[in-house]
């Protein structure tokens, strides 16, 4: 009878990185896109370690660089809503 070797768990560590990066696209979910970043790099730093002995380095980075997107592009909406506030009286008086 042979054994079955033993299958590593999902870390809920990546899991949850990659979810809170998905999420991180939705509006108003700013928080979830740092810690999504928070968690990756946690999980990334146990396996490095050691310490972590299941999988989901894949989901890791790929929770990692989604929540990096999407706090990219939130600096980028915040930076135009900001310019777009501030020249607001420029563009109505002095149109050329």
């Amino acid at each position: 009878m042979e054994t079955q070797p033993a299958v590593k768990k999902l870390s809920g560590l990546a899991v949850a990185s990659l979810l809170c990066g998905i999420m991180g696209f939705l509006p108003f979910c700013l928080p979830a896109g740092i810690t999504g970043i928070v968690l990756g790099i946690i999980f990334l730093f146990k396996n490095y370690l050691g310490k972590a002995a299941k999988r989901g380095l894949g989901y890791a980075i790929a929770g990692i660089l989604l929540s990096a997107v999407s706090l990219v592009l939130y600096i980028s909406l915040i930076q135009w809503a900001r310019d777009a506030f501030l020249n607001w009286d420029d563009r109505l008086y002095f149109h050329e």
